[in-house]
């Protein structure tokens, strides 16, 4: 190992690998220039949920049981495939630092693959039987009418839900965070504005449609973000592509 200086930096040479020693300075603007827009995005989704929540509460009560009840189903999905984010993005870093843009592709690929495993599931339990669903979570006949109705038409996002977590959790990974943060604040906007539109139809010829609604723009919105991230995240650099058939 030899050391050798260039413009006033240390530079390790390793044979024919040469590694640039980082000043304290340096490594915290890298760190924040990752940390801060998904930190932005994380608070703008509880954000968004909280005023959800607070839209929902004027509706009574028994909506937001229901609601809220339909909610943990939804953190279960999140909290099946979420374990294989976590795993693909560890793979999704190695490969970009290696810029080894095809291990990328296949090992998004397999990730999603996996992700849409529970997705699909949690999609035909929320469509087809959302009655058996409510039925885990409580015995109030007025809430279950009304989780129904919800389950049924926010089961759709739920795909759409699962693909757009797995590209924000690949663009984070090859260091393009203003992305999804990006999407993220554009959704959370037009979620709010159509929400207010859709339970309490305050807009010329819009019916009031209460839960429905709310359920409606939740599957509008995941589907909407997940075109947002392939459209502004495709093709990035390099011709590392989402929409690539060699990723499966």
């Amino acid at each position: 190992m030899k050391f050798r200086r260039n413009s006033g930096t240390c530079i390790r040479d390793y044979g024919n690998r040469h590694f640039r020693k980082t000043s304290l300075r340096q490594l915290i603007a890298m760190g924040a220039a990752i940390a801060i827009p998904v930190a932005l995005q994380n608070l703008l989704t509880t954000t968004g949920s909280m005023v959800d929540t607070m839209m929902i509460a004027s509706l009574g009560e028994k909506s937001v049981g229901a609601v809220g009840l339909c909610a943990q189903f939804s953190s279960l999905l999140f909290s099946s495939y979420w374990g294989f984010v976590g795993g693909g993005m560890l793979f999704f870093a190695q490969y970009w630092g290696a810029q080894n843009h095809d291990g990328i592709r296949r090992s998004y690929g397999l990730t999603l693959s996996f992700m849409m495993i529970p997705g699909l599931l949690f999609a035909l339990f929320a469509i087809l039987r959302p009655d058996l669903v409510m039925a885990i979570y409580t015995d109030s006949p007025e809430i279950r009418a009304i989780g129904i109705l919800y389950l049924r038409i926010v089961g759709f996002s739920y795909p759409f839900q699962v693909i757009a977590s797995a590209i924000a959790a690949l663009l984070r990974s090859i260091e393009r965070v203003k992305i999804p943060m990006i999407g993220g604040i554009v959704s959370v906007i037009t979620n709010c504005l159509c929400n207010y539109v859709l339970i309490f139809g305050r807009q010329a010829r819009s019916p009031c449609h209460g839960c429905t609604g709310r359920s409606s723009r939740n599957s509008d919105r995941q589907s909407g973000q997940c075109g947002r991230y392939v459209r502004s995240g495709s093709p990035p650099p390099n011709s590392l592509c989402f929409r690539n058939p060699e990723s499966f």
